[in-house]
């Protein structure tokens, strides 16, 4: 697990990026509610005030922090096309 740092208006975020497999035991333990397939899509949660990055998920990555960001600010997913709309679907909209 690395810890890095990410500024968003003069405040200072930890995030940690983990391995795949680390990962992927920490989204079961805390999201077991989540099905399988939706827990290992996921390339980026957080709880409370710390926030989870897959260490392989390089494209986006800023996009994906400061998603992440948005929720420990309190906003929630939204379809709008804003920060807040969950990435996975412009994942799937890039493919029309």
């Amino acid at each position: 697990m690395k810890i890095k740092e990410y500024m968003y208006q003069e405040i200072i975020y930890e995030y940690k990026l983990l391995k795949a497999k680390q990962f992927n035991v920490r989204m079961d333990e805390t999201f077991p509610q989540f099905s399988w397939l939706r827990r290992r899509l996921t390339r980026g949660f957080r709880i409370n005030q710390e926030i989870y990055i897959r260490e392989d998920a390089r494209i986006g990555l800023n996009r994906l922090i400061l998603h992440e960001i948005g929720h420990i600010l309190g906003y929630n997913h939204t379809w709008k096309f804003t920060l807040m709309n969950p990435s996975w679907v412009f994942r799937w909209l890039k493919r029309f």
